[in-house]
């Protein structure tokens, strides 16, 4: 992910001209976009939710190394909307995943009441499998030097996305790229895809009185699921302004993304 100088300050939807068309391009779908802004939605919701649900957990336990100890946080999206998470470990045979620690949604969104077990509880079967495919994807993620967080969102047909996006330890700035997805088998047990959404790291602060961000996406042609992330997550809260090889793209404070045909092709 590389900054770009200039990408216009007011992107719309509009028609595919010829001379895009024949150049042979792929049009950004409806589809296509409304899935990257669903996906980013979920990443930003199960990133406050894991937030104040490690709040809560730490009010009780102040001591970090309890949460440390269940080194396996898990967060689920409950049919009513409200999200739960766990707190637990993954036996090393990934047949059992033991929660020490269940954060519980309260009345407030922002809130979680924290449900010791003793001895923990154990979840065999399906109930388990967030945690396995987390587990697999982080052995080929591997040891970083910067602290990043994970995220597990369940798919339709039984598969799973796994997320890995650094996390934010300057308030003043929030980290965006050096991400990576990964999709992996509805057991768990294998990676069926693995795709970096961007390539290089940067800390997009923007001042109060800042339009909009800005930045380029050169691993594909559309906008990656963190960057829909990143607009909902970042404060204060603006669009993002961003050009791929062919079309340029904003996201607005919602998470939806418009498109327009790139004015001119990016040379990398």
């Amino acid at each position: 992910m590389l900054l770009r100088a200039s990408i216009g300050s007011v992107l719309v939807a509009c028609g595919l001209p010829f001379s895009a068309a024949a150049q042979g391009t792929t049009v950004p779908s409806d589809s296509l976009l409304a899935g990257i802004t669903a996906r980013g939605r979920l990443l930003a919701a199960y990133d406050q939710a894991a937030w104040h649900a490690t709040d809560a957990l730490l009010a009780l336990r102040p001591d970090s190394a309890v949460v440390h100890a269940a080194n396996t946080m898990i967060a689920t999206l409950q049919p009513d909307g409200r999200w739960t998470v766990r707190f637990g470990r993954l036996t090393p045979a990934s047949d059992t995943f033991y929660v020490a620690y269940e954060a519980l949604p309260t009345a407030r969104p922002d809130s979680f009441a924290i449900q010791p077990h003793a001895p923990p509880l154990p979840l065999v079967g399906r109930e388990r499998l967030p945690a396995t495919a987390l587990q697999v994807a982080l052995r080929d993620f591997g040891a970083h030097q910067r602290p990043y967080n994970s995220y597990v969102l369940p798919r339709a047909d039984g598969t799973f996305w796994v997320y890995f996006m650094p996390a934010q330890t300057d308030p003043a700035a929030l980290p965006h790229g050096a991400d990576i997805r990964y999709l992996m088998a509805a057991d768990a047990s294998r990676i069926v895809d693995k795709h970096p959404m961007h390539r290089t790291l940067l800390n997009l602060a923007l001042p109060e009185n800042a339009v909009s961000g800005l930045h380029t996406v050169v691993v594909d042609d559309v906008p990656q699921d963190s960057d829909v992330f990143l607009v909902l997550a970042r404060h204060p809260r603006r669009p993002e302004m961003i050009g791929t090889e062919h079309y340029d793209y904003a996201i607005a404070i919602d998470g939806s993304i418009t498109w327009r045909v790139g004015e001119r092709h990016s040379h990398r």
